[in-house]
């Protein structure tokens, strides 16, 4: 049963930018507990396939886009945190270079 929105929205790395991922709380019946909607243990009952379609993981202050994970995946090991940042850098820029010629098209095609 819905409680309610939660009042902490995650900011989410992703491949293109940041996007914001927000909750809400829920409670359960036979525990009495309340949870944000998606806390690890609400997410773990998932089956498999439902639990892959989340779309981040987070972490107490952190969140990370799984796009960004596959990524840096196809990295080699031993990245430092900075090669990381640096990579994901890029990826924002080509992703902000792609909107503003789609922009300029536009525009000149009128």
């Amino acid at each position: 049963m819905s409680k309610g929105p939660y009042r902490r929205v995650h900011r989410v790395l992703d491949t293109s930018g940041w996007y914001c991922l927000a909750g809400e709380y829920h409670s359960c019946g036979q525990c009495a507990g309340t949870f944000v909607s998606y806390d690890h243990r609400l997410l773990r009952q998932l089956p498999d396939g439902r639990r892959g379609l989340f779309p981040a993981v987070l972490t107490q202050k952190l969140a990370c886009d799984r796009a960004v994970i596959v990524h840096m995946r196809g990295r080699t090991l031993g990245n430092s945190p900075t090669a990381c940042r640096n990579s994901t850098a890029e990826l924002h820029d080509d992703a902000r270079t792609a909107l503003a010629t789609s922009y300029y098209d536009c525009r000149r095609n009128q």
